[in-house]
């Protein structure tokens, strides 16, 4: 696949996860807002879009075919999907999203990186079982469940997070901390890795 395509389909990608965030701050019920998040993540399975966390544990994978640079066009792409959506939200969030957004983005800007690192890396393992279920398995049972776990768990998904953080920053003014940003990445990451590497010593 070139690069442009890939690209293309990790903005693809980053608008579902936008989509996913925006219905998870208007509808106030939390358990049902997690598990609507799901269907981000369920198009993007479904028709094999690019998302970084559902792509970086595949990475020592020898039959993966996305590079390292593979794998920063599709964070690039997925920030820029995510991008669109925040500004679609500035127009259309409720009162009550506009302030559950910015209490949101407070309450993960309060606490330590070491949380956030470890809160990342816990949710990059959950993706890759989501999406190796997805795969392997043939069945979306993994997406909604480690997806609705992540999110009412209050875990820290780096595309999800890019999401909130440039909706509160288009809204509320709210300085970008992308030393956050950045951790919640390197989380994921390493969480994604984390969770092929236990499935290889498994099926090995």
């Amino acid at each position: 696949m070139k690069k442009r395509e890939i690209l293309w389909s990790a903005i693809g990608a980053g608008c579902c996860i936008g989509i996913a965030g925006f219905m998870n701050l208007q509808i106030e019920n939390s358990y049902i807002g997690a598990l609507l998040f799901s269907l981000g993540l369920l198009v993007i399975c479904m028709y094999s879009l690019h998302l970084f966390t559902g792509k970086v544990g595949y990475f020592l994978d020898n039959r993966s075919i996305n590079t390292g640079i593979d794998l920063v066009i599709i964070l690039i792409g997925n920030i820029i999907g995510c991008g669109l959506i925040s500004l679609l939200s500035k127009y259309s969030l409720s009162e009550n999203a506009i302030l559950k957004v910015h209490t949101f983005i407070m309450n993960k800007y309060s606490s330590s990186l070491i949380s956030a690192l470890i809160q990342s890396f816990l949710c990059g393992i959950l993706m890759f079982f989501a999406v190796d279920i997805y795969k392997t398995k043939k069945t979306p049972l993994g997406i909604f469940i480690c997806v609705s776990g992540f999110i009412l768990s209050k875990m820290e998904h780096s595309i999800a997070n890019s999401y909130y953080i440039i909706t509160e920053t288009l809204i509320n003014n709210t300085n970008c901390n992308f030393i956050y940003l950045i951790t919640y990445i390197v989380g994921n990451t390493i969480g994604g890795l984390f969770g092929y590497i236990l499935l290889k010593m498994k099926r090995s």
